[in-house]
C-alpha cells in the first residue's frame, strides 16, 4: 500500500472538513468581514488593481506590504464586485482550505490515522485565535495556505524525490513571502531542509538546494525590484537596532496560552504553558532518538513532516526577532505574528505522539494523547465558539457595530466636507465614511523608536489650522493603542485646542467661529 498517495477516505475526510471549515467561517463573518488597519491598506492596493492602477494607495507605489494578498481580493472582486463581500469570500474559503491541510498534514505524517487528522482539524477549528485572526481580511490566512502546501510538497519530494514536487514547494513557500514578509524566515529553513535531509546524494542536494532557493526568492526579489523602480525603496523600513521590549517578551507567554489554555491560568503561571510544549517535544524527540526512530524513518512522512515543521517553526521565529529588532520594534509577539509558529506545531506534536506510541509499541500512550487533544478542543472550544458567535453578532475591527454606531464617527460625518480633519484614527474614520483624513503628528517613528523629525513643524501647523477654523481634530478615544501621537490631555492643555463637540467616545477640536490670531504653542 502507498501510503504517500491518498485514498478515497482520506480525500473524502479531507474534503468535508474543508467545507465544514468554510461554511463556519462564512457563518462567523455574517455581518461583514473585520477590517483592521492593515486590512485598509489591502483594500485600496486591491481596488487599485482592479482598476488598472497597479499596486497603488492614495496615488502612491505601495512598498510596505507585499502585493499576493491585494490580488487575491482583486481577483476574488472580479465576481463579488465589492471588495469587503470579496475578501468575506475570500478568508472563508481560505479557513476551510486551511483545516484540510492541516488535517492532511497530520495524514501524511501518520500513515493516513483519520483519528489523529481529526484531533488536528478539530484544534485549528476551535481556536479563539485562528477565529478572530481568519475572521479580519488579513494576510496570515493565504500566508498558512501557501506554507502548508509547500510543507507538504517538499515532504512528498524528500520521501520521493523529484523536480516538480521541488519547484513546486520552493514556489508555494516565495509566495508566502510576497504575502508576508515575515516569510522571508523560511527561506534558510527551505534551503537547510533541502540540503540536509533525505538520502540522495550530496552532489544533488547541492544543486537541489540552489535550486530552491532561486525558485523561491525570485517572486520577492521581482516585487523588491519594482518598489526600487517606483518607490525608491525595498520595504519602506529603515535599519535601525532595538532590542526586543520587555513588555514585547512579557506578552509572549499570554499568547502561547490564548492558543492553548486560554483564560485558564493566572498571569505569573502562564509561562508554565510554552514551558510543557517545549518539555512535550524535547521529551518525545529524546526518546524516539534512542530508539533510533529519526534514522530508521529518515525519509518517511512520519520522520520527516515533524522535522520540517520544527526547523521552519525555529527559523520563522528566529527571523521574527530578529526583523523586530532591526525593522520593526513596534511588532508585538502576539496571537497574530505567533500563529504561523502554532499551526505548524499543532501537526508536528500530533505526529510525533502517534509516532512514539509506534516506536514504543504502546498504544496506550496515543490514548492518552488523543484525550489530552480532546479536553483542550473542550477548552479553546469555549472561547472560540464565543469570539465566533461575537463576529457573527458584530463583525470585527473598524466594521463592528460598534464603530458603525460610534457618536464621534457620526458627528465627523456632519462636518464641513471642505474641512480639513485630523484624527489619531484616521484609518477607521476614512473606512467608514470614505473622507480623507491626516493622521495628528507622531512624535515617535514607532518602528525605530526614534524621535520623528518633522514633529514640531507639523504640530505647529495642526494648531494653527484648528485654531484658526481652517481644520478640525476629531480625537477618538477608543483609538487607545498609538502611544506615538500626542494625547487628549495634550491636546486641550499644551495646544489650546477649542472642544467644539463632546462625545462619549471622543472630542471634536476646531472653532465655531475664526478667532483673532494668537501664537502657536510648541509641540510638547
Amino acid at each position: 500500500m502507498n501510503l504517500v498517495r491518498p485514498s478515497f477516505r482520506s480525500g473524502l475526510f479531507l474534503a468535508l472538513v474543508a467545507v465544514a471549515g468554510g461554511l463556519f467561517m462564512w457563518w462567523i463573518t455574517a455581518n461583514g468581514v473585520g477590517v483592521n488597519t492593515d486590512a485598509t491598506f489591502y483594500l485600496k492596493m486591491a481596488e487599485s488593481i482592479r482598476t488598472g492602477q497597479g499596486v497603488m494607495v492614495d496615488g502612491k507605489p505601495m512598498a510596505h506590504f507585499p502585493p499576493l494578498y491585494p490580488l487575491a481580493l482583486a481577483v476574488t472582486g472580479l465576481f463579488q464586485g465589492d471588495l469587503l463581500a470579496a475578501a468575506r469570500l475570500l478568508q472563508s474559503a481560505l479557513f476551510g482550505l486551511n483545516a484540510a491541510l492541516c488535517a492532511a498534514l497530520v495524514l501524511l505524517a501518520t500513515r493516513r490515522n483519520l483519528a489523529a487528522a481529526a484531533a488536528g482539524a478539530l484544534l485549528y477549528l476551535a481556536s479563539a485565535p485562528v477565529i478572530i485572526i481568519s475572521a479580519i481580511a488579513q494576510t496570515e490566512a493565504l500566508f498558512m495556505t501557501f506554507l502548508f502546501s509547500g510543507l507538504i510538497l517538499l515532504a512528498l519530494h524528500i520521501r520521493q524525490p523529484h523536480r516538480g514536487l521541488l519547484a513546486a514547494a520552493s514556489l508555494s513557500l516565495g509566495l508566502a513571502v510576497t504575502t508576508r514578509y515575515a516569510g522571508l524566515g523560511l527561506m534558510p529553513a527551505l534551503c537547510a531542509c533541502v540540503l540536509l535531509l533525505g538520502g540522495r546524494p550530496l552532489g544533488r542536494r547541492l544543486h537541489e538546494t540552489v535550486t530552491a532557493g532561486f525558485i523561491a526568492f525570485t517572486p520577492v526579489w521581482l516585487w523588491w525590484l519594482r518598489n526600487l523602480m517606483l518607490a525608491e525603496t525595498a520595504t519602506s523600513r529603515a535599519l535601525v537596532f532595538h532590542p526586543v521590549s520587555l513588555a514585547q517578551w512579557q506578552q509572549l507567554p499570554g499568547s502561547v496560552c490564548d492558543f492553548l489554555l486560554p483564560s485558564v491560568l493566572p498571569k505569573p503561571a502562564e509561562w508554565l504553558v510554552p514551558a510543557l510544549v517545549a518539555a512535550f517535544f524535547i521529551g518525545t524527540l529524546t526518546a524516539l532518538k534512542r530508539k533510533q526512530w529519526l534514522r530508521r524513518e529518515a525519509t518517511a512522512p512520519e520522520a520527516v513532516v515533524p522535522v520540517l515543521a520544527l526547523v521552519f517553526t525555529a527559523s520563522y521565529l528566529l527571523f521574527f526577532l530578529v526583523f523586530i529588532c532591526l525593522f520593526d520594534a513596534y511588532s508585538p509577539l502576539d496571537t497574530r505574528m505567533l500563529l504561523p509558529a502554532f499551526l505548524l506545531l499543532l501537526p508536528a506534536g500530533i505526529a510525533l505522539a502517534w509516532s512514539l506510541a509506534q516506536a514504543m509499541a504502546r498504544p496506550a500512550i496515543w490514548g492518552i494523547f488523543l484525550a489530552v487533544a480532546l479536553g483542550l478542543v473542550g477548552v479553546t472550544g469555549r472561547r472560540g465558539e464565543a469570539e465566533a458567535y461575537y463576529s457573527h453578532k458584530n463583525s470585527r475591527e473598524f466594521n463592528s457595530v460598534h464603530w458603525r454606531r460610534s457618536p464621534a464617527i457620526a458627528a465627523v460625518q456632519k462636518l464641513d466636507p471642505a474641512m480639513k480633519l485630523y484624527s489619531n484614527g484616521p484609518d477607521v474614520i476614512e473606512f467608514i465614511t470614505g473622507r480623507k483624513v491626516v493622521m495628528l503628528p507622531v512624535r515617535t517613528d514607532p518602528e525605530t523608536r526614534r524621535p520623528y523629525p518633522q514633529y514640531p513643524a507639523e504640530w505647529t501647523a495642526m494648531t494653527n489650522a484648528t485654531c484658526s477654523g481652517t481644520a478640525v481634530v476629531a480625537y477618538l478615544t477608543d483609538i487607545n493603542w498609538r502611544w506615538y501621537l500626542p494625547t487628549k490631555g495634550e491636546l486641550e492643555t499644551q495646544a489650546h485646542l477649542p472642544v467644539l463637540k463632546q462625545l462619549s467616545d471622543g472630542v471634536i477640536f476646531g472653532q465655531t467661529a475664526a478667532p483673532p490670531a494668537t501664537n502657536s504653542p510648541a509641540a510638547p
